[in-house]
């Protein structure tokens, strides 16, 4: 940014940076030099990598040392989809910050009907924090029932885009 600083430097979309070999990884030469540079990161950098990778990736990530040497200059953000559980908790987190104590399975019925596994919709934490705020609003000061859980979420329909078919 102008007049910062700071300077801010990213790196947009690194492909198979985890990976030793195999197609479309990074080189050897090319990881090692960028772990060279990390070491030496000046104080008025800031670096920002994104990458791409698939599940195996993220396992093998932390064996490699452009993985250690980027954790060793900094912190390491994974904004990698939440698994079950921790969206369970997220959800739950949120509905008790607004004073709501939602049972499990009424939880799970939100999640089931929000979107957030199908990868065929743009459907985020955001989008779940908005409907958790809708079904807050609308239960008012009574509890939260499987009609508030619906409510919000019927809104969103579920397209695959390829099929042309439409699910709600």
């Amino acid at each position: 940014p102008l007049f910062s600083a700071r300077k801010v430097v990213v790196i947009n979309g690194l492909a198979n940076v985890w990976k030793q070999t195999g197609k479309g990884c990074v080189s050897k030469s090319d990881a090692d030099e960028l772990t060279a540079y990390l070491a030496d990161l000046p104080s008025s950098l800031l670096l920002i990598i994104t990458t791409m990778e698939s599940e195996d990736d993220r396992r093998d990530k932390s064996r490699t040392a452009l993985y250690k040497a980027i954790a060793a200059s900094g912190t390491v953000y994974d904004f990698t989809a939440l698994a079950r559980g921790d969206l369970v908790k997220f959800a739950r987190k949120r509905f008790r910050s607004a004073g709501k104590d939602v049972p499990a399975h009424l939880i799970e019925r939100l999640i089931d009907q929000s979107g957030y596994d199908n990868k065929d919709i743009a459907y985020s934490l955001f989008d779940l924090e908005n409907d958790i705020r809708k079904i807050v609003f609308h239960a008012g000061l009574a509890e939260v029932t499987a009609e508030d859980i619906d409510l919000p979420v019927d809104e969103y329909m579920l397209t695959d885009v390829w099929s042309g078919e439409t699910f709600e």
